[in-house]
């Protein structure tokens, strides 16, 4: 509206420096044609409403190094971000938000951290983020595992740290693949290509493991156990294989 005033007060300046004539009427009408032109050119135009166009091509280009994470969005959404009315799309009565189905609880630490998860750009983000902090581990009801024989059951009694080399090192990088916290995502200590070395890889995918099961997030494997297999991890990483079918 105030382009509109400022288009017709233009016009009144105009028409009041004209000097009077005979062609005075005609020029007149002319001006306000002008202005009527100019006040159409600026009206406000109604904004245009979000949709889903894009946004599986948007997300196999940034997880094209992570299909699991693809097949989660369409388990998820079925790739939308948007409703049909343009809103955000969210699930479970309005907790889960988005084309990944990222909590609500997060919107406060994603906006921290720059991304919005009403949008299509921050949903993706925060996504990327979650995934390269947790693996799949927040998508579990999504993740597919591969069938295993029932009558296996993962063994393992060892304690363990870095440096050990012992057959059940293979079992633990079993385990934290299949639960999503990745030794490696490509050759030695991925999943099908486990090793039996602990290295700085399996530490580090042991300590995502024990952070997120709130069983150590800080210190050392001396003096709380962080990155250290003992009693109370093994028990915590027994009960993921089990829910894992290992």
């Amino acid at each position: 509206m105030e382009t509109l005033n400022n288009n017709w007060i233009i016009c009144y300046h105009i028409l009041m420096k004209l000097n009077p004539s005979n062609i005075r009427f005609i020029v007149i009408l002319l001006v306000l044609y002008v202005c009527a032109i100019g006040t159409s050119a600026n009206a406000d135009t109604p904004p245009s409403i979000p949709d889903n166009k894009g946004v599986k091509s948007a997300i196999q280009e940034l997880f094209a190094d992570a299909p699991q994470m693809i097949s989660i969005a369409q388990c998820e959404s079925g790739f939308r971000q948007y409703t049909a009315k343009g809103t955000t799309f969210t699930g479970s009565g309005g907790q889960y938000v988005g084309v990944f189905q990222i909590s609500k609880g997060h919107t406060s630490n994603a906006k921290k951290m720059g991304f919005d998860i009403y949008t299509l750009e921050g949903n993706l983000g925060f996504a990327k983020y979650l995934y390269n902090k947790q693996g799949v581990q927040p998508w579990r009801g999504c993740v597919k595992t591969a069938p295993t024989s029932k009558t296996k059951t993962a063994l393992l009694t060892k304690s363990m740290g870095i440096g050990t080399n012992h057959p059940e090192v293979m079992t633990l990088q079993k385990i934290l693949n299949s639960a999503g916290f990745f030794v490696a995502r490509s050759g030695p200590g991925s999943p099908n290509n486990e090793t039996t070395v602990f290295d700085s890889k399996t530490l580090d995918a042991l300590k995502r493991f024990q952070c997120i099961h709130n069983i150590a997030c800080r210190g050392t494997a001396d003096t709380t156990g962080y990155g250290y297999v003992g009693p109370l991890t093994r028990a915590a990483l027994l009960k993921a294989a089990k829910e894992q079918g290992l």
